[in-house]
C-alpha cells in the first residue's frame, strides 16, 4: 500500500467523503463514533490549508452568477472587489458601480461607470456593490431594492453578469444574496463572526478564520468557498494600483438623505 504524506491528502475531498459516509443508516453505532472521531481529527489538526488559484484563473472559472465577500472591519474586503473588478475591466469587461457617493466617484479609476441599482445594468457585466448592506439589509426583506435583488440575482447567469456584494457580514444582508451566491469569499473573520454570522454558516466561518490565521501575513490573504463546485481554499490578494486611502474611505462621503431618495420603495 501507497503511503501519503500529510501534504498530498486532499483534506476537504476527504472531509466531505466522512461526511456521507457518516450519514449511512447502516453504520453501527461503533463505526459511526469512529467516522466522526476521524472527521474531528481531521478539523483540527495541523495541516495547512491549501491555495485553489489566482483570481485571474477563478474569475475565468467564475464569470456569471454572484460572490459575497464578508470579513472584518479594515481587512480588505473592497480593495479585493476593486481588484476583482479591475481583473474584469482587463479582460474586457464593462465594469459597473453602485450607489458610490457622488462625491468620491472621481477616486475611482475611469474606466468604472456608475449606477444607482442593478435594475438597468448591461448584460455581460461585472458589477460591484459595495458596503451592500445599506441598499439590500435582511431588516428591509419586502423593500423594492429587495425585491428586484430576489429577480437579479437569478437572471446573472441568463445575464453573463457577475455581482460582487460586500458587506461586513452575510447575516447584514437579505438572504437572496447568500442563498443564489456562486462563491463566498472571507477576509479574515473575527471571534465574533464566528458567534453571530447565519448560523447555517458558522462552520465555514470557523474554517475560514483558520485558514487565514495559519498564514503569517493576514491581510494578504482571502478564503474562497466556491458553492457550486465545493473548492475551497486560501488566495492571495494584492492592492489594484489605483488603490487610494480616499477610494477606502469612500462611503465616509455618503448623503444619507441621498441614499434614502434612492431607496425610497417606488
Amino acid at each position: 500500500m501507497v503511503q501519503k504524506s500529510c501534504k498530498d491528502i486532499d483534506f476537504a475531498k476527504t472531509e466531505q467523503i466522512l461526511s456521507v459516509i457518516s450519514q449511512d443508516r447502516g453504520l453501527s453505532k461503533e463505526k459511526r463514533a469512529a467516522v466522526r472521531e476521524a472527521m474531528t481529527i481531521l478539523r483540527t489538526s495541523n495541516h495547512k490549508p491549501g491555495q485553489i488559484g489566482s483570481w485571474t484563473s477563478i474569475l475565468k472559472q467564475t464569470r456569471v452568477g454572484t460572490a459575497v465577500i464578508v470579513g472584518y472591519l479594515g481587512k480588505g474586503k473592497s480593495a479585493l472587489a476593486w481588484q476583482l473588478a479591475e481583473i474584469a475591466h482587463n479582460a474586457g469587461r464593462a465594469v459597473y458601480v453602485i450607489g458610490m457617493p457622488k462625491k468620491t466617484q472621481k477616486y475611482a479609476p475611469g474606466w468604472a461607470k456608475h449606477a444607482k441599482d442593478l435594475r438597468k445594468i448591461p448584460k455581460g457585466a461585472f458589477v460591484l456593490v459595495d458596503e451592500a448592506a445599506l441598499r439590500y439589509s435582511c431588516r428591509r426583506s419586502q423593500s423594492d431594492n429587495n425585491v428586484a435583488l430576489g429577480g437579479l440575482n437569478a437572471l446573472a447567469r441568463q445575464r453573463d453578469q457577475l455581482i460582487v456584494f460586500v458587506a461586513h457580514t452575510s447575516r447584514m444582508l437579505e438572504i437572496e444574496a447568500v442563498l443564489d451566491c456562486k462563491m463566498l469569499i472571507y477576509r479574515k473573520p473575527s471571534m465574533a463572526h464566528i458567534m453571530f454570522e447565519r448560523r447555517e454558516l458558522a462552520p465555514w466561518t470557523q474554517e475560514a478564520r483558520d485558514a487565514i490565521m495559519s498564514q503569517k501575513q493576514t491581510i494578504k490573504w482571502a478564503y474562497v468557498i466556491d458553492l457550486e463546485d465545493g473548492k475551497k481554499g486560501l488566495v492571495k490578494c494584492h492592492l489594484p494600483g489605483f488603490w487610494s486611502e480616499e477610494l477606502s474611505k469612500a462611503w465616509a462621503e455618503l448623503d444619507v438623505e441621498e441614499l434614502m431618495r434612492a431607496m425610497k420603495t417606488k
